[in-house]
């Protein structure tokens, strides 16, 4: 059996030299088990004349770990990828936790490209050390990592296996692994769901009699409040009852019902109706605004205000997002746009708006690409995209919804569905440190219970053409 010498070996490439150089001269100021901790550096441990390939094969077989500096530059060096899919090809799912990523960096220094994280890396929880001013909680994590111990929850902990050891007899670098941890951190953290509040709706359902058999059998153009047709009745939370309802060419008789919604909440069926009166309702709303609808993939997406004119939004505290991307004039490419599937759910006696934000990508601005290219360019737009990404979507999404304000009001009969901008959360006393959400900076809390900051003025609406080339504001914003 190879004897292990190092305890970390360290994959990076040279625009990540210096950061990584620094790091490796911290963990080896570090005691452990009555010695310091060694890493393999290339610069310290590849001597002038010595065979590059053979060096870097040793060390990688006598390292206890691997840690992999995680940068777009890193990604696309091939000896880089050398080094750590020799790792994976012996433990392919790292069940001995071998492999320790570290994300660095998220934009390519050169380029200005993001950050493509191969499929293969992105189960593996990594240590953050994006930020270099919460570098101490990485590096608490790190060494945790190297020395075997579970990761820290905020007081001192033992050391584990192989911590006690003769200072005088410092113990040799140990041909164990830490066990994978199954429990949680023990951190306070809120969780954001993608789930807004219904504040208000509807109380009543009217229906009537009618002559209709299928909704395709009205004149193209004539533009009815959101209906549905159950058992030869139009059903509608519009008032029947008025003289001059839209309904009144299409029902049998001048009869009408008024049902209560309460009466229809125990009513599995019935309830079913009423779920899809409102997101009728909320697809004849937006689609007023400008978004369209895709009733294959029942996704709402963002569709071009002018031919062939990339669209951009301000949002919240005036972020700008670019919500549709017009295909480069010249290298030609495919329509994308911010996109999300909307619908009411209702959990337990609660009703919510379910916001599951997703890009949609089109030929020409309305119509779909080909399904066999949607997988590949769904894994660009998003498979890179971590929990700050995505919570930023909804958070825009619920700015559309509401129109920038505390509540949005989307016309429904004579009383509108009243739903809340700020999203339902939940507080855990346990969580995955390093991987929480800035909430404060993404929703601008300013009291204890959560309260937004709502300007006084409408803060959602599309970007001036004459401001439409410049950067996204948020384009980087792949995670808090």
């Amino acid at each position: 059996m190879t004897p292990l010498t190092k305890d970390l070996f360290l994959c990076h490439n040279g625009a990540d030299k210096d950061w990584t150089r620094a790091l490796g001269g911290r963990i080896e100021q570090e005691d452990w088990a009555g010695r310091k901790l060694t890493v393999f550096f290339d610069e310290w441990d590849i001597e002038p004349g010595a065979n590059i390939l053979l060096k870097i094969d040793e060390g990688l077989r006598t390292s206890r770990l691997v840690a992999l500096v995680l940068s777009p530059e890193m990604l696309r060096s091939d000896w880089c990828g050398l080094e750590w899919t020799s790792i994976l090809s012996a433990d392919p799912v790292n069940r001995l936790g071998r492999l320790v990523p570290l994300l660095r960096r998220d934009i390519d220094r050169a380029s200005g490209g993001r950050i493509e994280i191969p499929p293969i890396l992105r189960p593996f929880n990594y240590i953050d050390f994006r930020d270099d001013k919460t570098f101490s909680r990485g590096f608490a994590r790190l060494l945790a990592k190297v020395r075997g111990e579970a990761p820290p929850r905020g007081a001192a902990r033992g050391s584990g296996r192989g911590a006690v050891g003769n200072a005088a007899q410092p113990a040799p670098v140990l041909a164990t692994f830490a066990a994978e941890r199954q429990e949680p951190d023990g951190i306070q953290e809120t969780l954001i769901s993608n789930l807004l509040p219904v504040c208000d709706m509807p109380k009543v359902v009217w229906s009537a009699a009618t002559s209709l058999k299928a909704k395709t059998d009205l004149p193209r153009g004539n533009a009815l409040p959101p209906f549905i047709l159950r058992e030869n009745q139009i059903y509608t939370f519009a008032d029947l009852s008025r003289p001059d309802n839209a309904f009144k060419p299409w029902l049998t008789r001048n009869e009408w019902k008024r049902s209560a919604v309460t009466d229809w909440r125990t009513d599995p069926d019935r309830w079913r109706w009423v779920i899809e009166l409102l997101n009728l309702s909320l697809k004849a709303h937006l689609g007023s605004r400008g978004i369209a609808f895709d009733p294959d993939a029942k996704r709402f997406y963002f569709r071009p205000r002018k031919p062939g004119r990339s669209v951009r939004l301000k949002w919240g505290a005036g972020t700008k997002r670019t919500v549709v991307r017009a295909p480069d004039a010249e290298k030609g490419g495919h329509w994308v746009h911010q996109g999300a599937r909307l619908s009411f759910e209702t959990l337990g006696n609660r009703l919510f708006l379910a916001v599951e934000p997703c890009w949609v990508f089109t030929t020409d601005g309305r119509n779909s690409v080909r399904k066999q290219d949607i997988g590949p360019l769904a894994m660009q737009w998003g498979g890179k995209e971590r929990n700050g990404a995505i919570v930023r979507h909804v958070l825009m999404w619920s700015d559309v919804l509401t129109n920038g304000r505390r509540t949005g009001h989307i016309p429904c009969g004579d009383k509108p569905i009243v739903i809340g901008r700020l999203p339902a959360t939940v507080g855990m006393g346990v969580g995955v440190a390093d991987d929480q959400v800035a909430i404060k900076a993404l929703l601008k809390f300013t009291t204890a219970e959560q309260e937004l900051e709502v300007p006084e003025e409408v803060v959602f609406g599309y970007v001036d053409d004459a401001d439409e080339g410049g950067p996204d504001d948020d384009e980087t914003d792949e995670a808090a």
